[in-house]
């Protein structure tokens, strides 16, 4: 349909341009009368042509069948097109040589002329590559009618009175209409249950973090619950070890005290004894110094222990006790504190009642004055001083 209005408005600037051709030949002289008819023979072929094609436009337009005589129409326009080029090849000739026999006045009408003559040719040659163009167009539509004539002859009849009845298309697209919107719908169902199976999804992984972080806290406890205990067992360990050396150190200083208070009631004669006093109990102030300064490190170190214990208590140990916990491991190695702290008054208080009860029973024998006597005398001996 483009082509064929691209056809009329070329014809019809064709017939302007004839109408201006006849004017200007009867300006020209005795020839314009033959020229006219000349002119007018040409623009009725063309006039022919353009009815023709616009009929063969038509048909392919509509998709309809061409016949033979079709293809006559189109070898006759062919041969009219080519003895109306032949024509305007002879006027153009005429024409040259009407403007090389007239004066230097009609110049410029031939200029015109020549002008029109160009335009003229321009658009035969264009009608010409039209008429090749509509040609193939023609071509193709017949091979796709062909095959469209197969495929509807090779399917089935429902399809094929669909193809030719126009009043079947409207069937065919309510029917497809349906099928598109029941395929919405499943599709539409099916997503809302991929939906919900993606919330389901997400609960099932929600409630799984949630247990696993309940799993972590409960083996956190249960760590911090068998570090509390491995921290009493070692606090208790080392108070032990320190009573135990402490508790050493008193009984060799009784032993000590004894034998000097045995060596002395032998020398006073009480009982006859072969020992020697300076022998027992004298000691260098190098040996009193180094014993000293010993006990002063052992307890030094054991200070520094619990110091340490401390610190690690209230927080060094582990990252990310709570309050809880460190309440309870702090109260621990407070009880276990006090625990050794109490064995070691205990202890103490062992010792100073039996330094009591030794006293008073010596008080009470017969010989209380003798005793004291010598008790006043240990007291003031450098034995009793070292033991101290």
């Amino acid at each position: 349909q483009q082509k064929m209005g691209r056809v009329e408005t070329k014809e019809l600037s064709y017939s302007s341009l004839m109408g201006i051709g006849g004017g200007g030949g009867g300006e020209g002289g005795g020839d314009a009368s033959r020229q006219s008819q000349e002119f007018e023979m040409v623009r009725q072929k063309l006039k022919n042509v353009f009815s023709k094609l616009k009929h063969l436009a038509n048909k392919a337009a509509c998709r309809l069948s061409f016949e033979k005589s079709d293809d006559e129409d189109l070898i006759g326009i062919q041969t009219d097109i080519e003895e109306v080029l032949l024509k305007l090849q002879v006027l153009s000739d005429l024409y040259s040589l009407e403007i090389n026999s007239d004066s230097p006045s009609s110049a410029s009408l031939t200029e015109r002329l020549l002008k029109q003559n160009a335009e003229l040719t321009g658009f035969v040659s264009r009608l010409s590559e039209e008429k090749n163009n509509m040609r193939n167009t023609v071509m193709k539509l017949e091979e796709e009618l062909r095959r469209y004539q197969y495929t509807g002859s090779c399917g089935d009849s429902t399809f094929r009175q669909s193809l030719h009845n126009g009043r079947n298309v409207d069937a065919l697209i309510a029917s497809e209409k349906e099928i598109w919107h029941k395929e919405k719908l499943s599709l539409q169902q099916s997503l809302k249950q991929a939906e919900a199976e993606l919330a389901k999804l997400k609960a099932e992984l929600r409630n799984e973090a949630f247990l696993r972080e309940l799993g972590s806290d409960s083996e956190n406890a249960a760590l911090k619950r068998v570090y509390g205990r491995y921290l009493r067992a070692e606090s208790f360990r080392k108070a032990l070890i320190y009573q135990k050396k402490y508790l050493l150190l008193l009984l060799g200083g009784f032993q000590e005290c004894e034998e000097a208070t045995l060596t002395l009631i032998a020398r006073m004669g009480g009982q006859p004894s072969y020992t020697q006093l300076e022998v027992i109990t004298h000691h260098s102030k190098s040996f009193t110094r180094f014993r000293s300064a010993a006990r002063v490190l052992i307890a030094i170190s054991r200070m520094k222990f619990l110091v340490r214990r401390w610190k690690r208590v209230t927080g060094y140990h582990l990252i990310g006790f709570n309050k809880d916990s460190y309440s309870q491991n702090t109260g621990n190695e407070l009880r276990s504190d006090s625990f050794s702290g109490s064995l070691e008054l205990c202890g103490e208080h062992r010792a100073a009642s039996y330094r009591s009860r030794s006293e008073l029973e010596s008080l009470r024998s017969p010989f209380s004055y003798q005793h004291r006597y010598q008790g006043i005398h240990t007291d003031f001996s450098p034995v009793s001083l070292a033991c101290s």
